[in-house]
């Protein structure tokens, strides 16, 4: 199994799937590893990985979404996971890979979803509206931001002086069992 991992920034689950990937916990490669961001991090820890990494984004490209699902393609990707990847995906890409497109969201969706509410904007979200618990959830990608079908949700208590930063630390834990998990089951039954 050939994942491609799209992502904006740091790339949180990434991180966590390539350690996966090298131990054997996960049957599978990361193909290669797009973003948009020029000074994204994950470019910079895919190729010191030996993965492939992409720029794919308007200064580059005429059509960056064609670019993007070529370039998954070129490299075999048999799955997809957005990373923190701030792009909406094009409706050609997510047809591609209908049911093997899969994003990590920083809440218990449907709450604290849809655009404009990723990162800290999320932690921020929760805290203020009182929530005592949060966690992450894991969905397919569909054409609308945060509402495709729900695979697992992981979740958390917040503790009595929960910061929106020490909350951020948490999920991010979450999220990343939770891929290698999903992405663990996915190569056993290959």
């Amino acid at each position: 199994m050939i994942i491609g991992v799209l992502a904006s920034g740091n790339g949180n689950s990434f991180h966590a799937l390539a350690r996966a990937c090298a131990d054997g916990t996960v049957d599978a490669t990361i193909g290669v590893v797009i973003s948009n961001n020029t000074n994204a991090p994950v470019l910079a820890a895919a190729q010191e990985l030996g993965i492939p990494a992409a720029l794919i984004n308007a200064a580059r490209f005429d059509d960056p979404d064609a670019e993007i699902l070529a370039t998954l393609k070129r490299h075999r990707c048999d799955w997809v996971l957005l990373s923190g990847y701030m792009k909406k995906i094009a409706p050609e890409t997510i047809k591609a890979y209908a049911d093997r497109m899969v994003n990590t969201h920083p809440s218990l969706l449907p709450k604290f979803g849809q655009q404009g509410m990723y990162g800290i904007h999320v932690h921020n979200a929760v805290i203020a509206a009182g929530e005592r618990r949060s966690g992450m959830s894991l969905h397919y990608v569909n054409e609308e931001y945060d509402s495709g079908e729900i695979i697992m949700q992981l979740t958390l208590t917040l503790d009595a002086h929960e910061t929106p930063e020490s909350l951020e630390k948490r999920v991010k834990l979450l999220e990343q069992k939770a891929v290698v998990d999903f992405f663990k089951q996915q190569s056993r039954g290959q």
